[in-house]
């Protein structure tokens, strides 16, 4: 799954390969928050590690955490998440490519 965060952990971008590894429609994604598909004990983490990320405008690599499937269940998934900066070294978006 490739996406694409705005600075509020709000999908700008992503792939269709959503439904297929989680169940959910692109539509039902764009313009919300990643953090719903978090398993709760993993969100306080996650969420850490995104404001890292745009403090200190680096990639973090292998992200281990749970993920919810649209039907409930529970699966491994690992991110690559990268800052996207524009010319001035501002971050203006947050891209990242994940597994399970």
């Amino acid at each position: 799954i490739i996406y694409t965060l705005d600075l509020e952990g709000n999908f700008t971008f992503i792939t269709d390969s959503i439904t297929r590894e989680l169940g959910y429609t692109v539509e039902e994604l764009l313009n919300k928050s990643f953090i719903p598909l978090i398993d709760e004990k993993f969100v306080s983490t996650t969420f850490e590690i995104f404001t890292y990320i745009l403090k200190e405008k680096n990639p973090v690599y292998n992200l281990e955490y749970q993920i919810k499937h649209k039907d409930g269940t529970r699966f491994w998934h690992s991110s690559n998440v990268y800052p996207v900066l524009d010319n001035e070294g501002n971050i203006i978006s947050i891209n990242g490519v994940a597994t399970n």
